[in-house]
């Protein structure tokens, strides 16, 4: 499944290796979850700590009317750092991941952190072992990219056609998806491959409304969707405030006019690096393509 790249492609979200991960299993069970991790023979891991254990990194639930006592889905869980900060806020968490390894680390983590709201899921994101239009509130943090991994073209948005359909199905009529995505058009910071695996903007919006998702709601993701530090409504007046107030600036001349140029177009938003979508699912069939 997914080009037989299961594993590789886990590593685009979370930057671990398998190997990384069985051996951080294998750790002592009195070893505490973040010692294992700040301990580790493996200097990925060693510098990934941090990162893994930032619950900030799901800070977007908070822009959602979604309620506290709503049944939620986390779609590719890894690790879980967004299942972790998604179960502080809501009744129960539903956390489903394709690798055993990351699934047995998820336990791991979750049992000590006494988060017993959590179900942890290991199985397909293409054939979710849910009940029909059981969850209010679904996450996709980057699978959209990584799950098309080896594909391109019509593979790949085949591929992202067939996870959002098989999450409508578990969705509830006037529930929420919410996408963290990388877009392929972005003005910097992302390499070729990276690239392959996204769509553009305007990619994202019509997979969701053929898939039957209305209502549709845009933020630009600083400096990404896995670390949203900022979070600007995609409108020109936000993103303007923003790079007023808020932006780095260009550290070149060139790159400041670049920049000037781009926005008073209206296109440096559309260039932004990664965006933070919601769409609500409505009552009928999904669109024929």
């Amino acid at each position: 499944m997914y080009n037989g790249v299961v594993s590789d492609a886990r590593r685009l979200s979370d930057g671990l290796s398998s190997a990384e991960i069985v051996e951080l299993n294998r750790r002592p069970a009195a070893t505490p979850w973040r010692s294992a991790l700040e301990q580790s023979a493996s200097a990925g891991v060693r510098g990934a700590a941090a990162w893994l254990g930032n619950l900030d990194r799901a800070n977007w639930y908070l822009l959602l009317p979604t309620s506290a006592e709503a049944t939620v889905l986390e779609v590719g869980a890894g690790l879980g750092t967004v299942t972790h900060a998604l179960a502080l806020a809501y009744r129960r968490v539903l956390a489903l991941e394709p690798t055993a390894e990351r699934v047995r680390f998820m336990h791991r983590r979750l049992a000590e952190e006494r988060l017993a709201n959590v179900d942890v899921i290991q199985g397909s994101l293409v054939d979710l072992p849910l009940r029909r239009e059981s969850v209010d509130l679904a996450v996709l943090n980057g699978v959209l990219g990584w799950a098309a991994c080896g594909a391109f073209g019509r593979r790949a948005r085949a591929t992202r056609r067939r996870i959002l359909e098989s999450v409508r199905a578990v969705t509830r009529p006037g529930g929420l998806v919410y996408l963290g995505v990388g877009n392929r058009w972005t003005f910097g910071g992302a390499g070729v491959r990276q690239r392959a695996v996204w769509a553009s903007l305007r990619g994202y919006r019509r997979l969701l409304e053929a898939t039957g998702y209305s209502e549709i709601r845009i933020w630009c993701a600083l400096p990404s969707h896995d670390d949203p530090q900022f979070l600007v409504a995609y409108e020109q007046r936000a993103f303007d405030h923003f790079l007023d107030v808020l932006a780095a600036r260009p550290r070149t001349a060139a790159r400041q006019l670049a920049w000037n140029v781009l926005n008073s177009l209206g296109l440096l938003r559309q260039m932004t690096r990664s965006y933070c979508i919601v769409g609500r699912r409505g009552s009928g069939s999904s669109h024929a393509p």
